[in-house]
């Protein structure tokens, strides 16, 4: 069964503690190559789920964009740069001798220069996520198959169809392997008002040819 190249697919999974969504595109490409955009905080699953995604597409571009909100403890911590707090202070106080300025230099001041005082990122639990974020993204996966699948499919939706006929260019393939079925149909044979098509790609080569599609129409005479 032949299979589009291109697909969309996104999926959520929420609970009280823990917000997952992802978001997969994928594009025709020879290899198989991902993508993978997550916050930072959780860059050790990233090894892990790209295992997941191998497991499950053979070839494409993938881009897989993963968004992870975890509710914690409101147990917020800055700290101090010392060495830019320092640097500062200097400069302004050297602004203030350069230009005979009163050495007025507040906190106020130091804190509107802006870095003088960051948050402290809380570690993350990455493990913790793991069985969530995998469970969000096998979902996408899934529903990107489906899209891909259906893409892939081809239905002659004509009223007006006289025939058609599908073959695979160039000959790259052994006789008698890749040979869509149907390859061909008429008007009597597409009551539908078309036939729908598959291709077993076993055997073929994994890549360097194209599907050719050839329809004709009947000619509608003083319409």
């Amino acid at each position: 069964m032949i299979k589009s190249m291109t697909a969309y697919a996104t999926a959520e999974s929420i609970s009280d503690a823990l917000s997952v969504s992802t978001e997969i595109r994928s594009y025709n490409s020879r290899h198989l190559d991902i993508v993978l955009r997550m916050p930072s905080g959780y860059l050790a699953l990233e090894e892990k789920l790209k295992e997941l995604i191998t497991a499950r597409v053979i070839r494409g571009r993938v881009d897989v964009k993963i968004h992870i909100d975890m509710q914690a403890p409101d147990t917020s911590r800055f700290e101090i740069d010392r060495t830019k707090a320092r640097s500062l202070y200097a400069a302004l106080n050297e602004i203030c001798d350069e230009f005979n300025l009163d050495h007025d230099i507040s906190l106020d001041t130091l804190l509107h220069a802006g870095g003088v005082i960051k948050p402290v990122e809380s570690p993350t639990d990455a493990d913790a996520v793991l069985p969530a974020l995998s469970d969000c993204l096998n979902e996408a996966l899934t529903a990107m198959e489906d899209m891909r699948q259906k893409e892939g499919d081809f239905i002659a939706r004509d009223l007006y169809l006289r025939n058609y006929s599908l073959g695979v260019e160039p000959a790259v393939n052994p006789a008698g392997v890749g040979v869509p079925a149907p390859s061909s149909g008429t008007v009597q044979t597409a009551p539908a008002p078309g036939d729908g098509w598959t291709l077993d790609t076993t055997g073929m080569q994994p890549c360097g040819y194209v599907i050719r599609v050839v329809v004709r129409d009947r000619t509608i005479v003083n319409s």
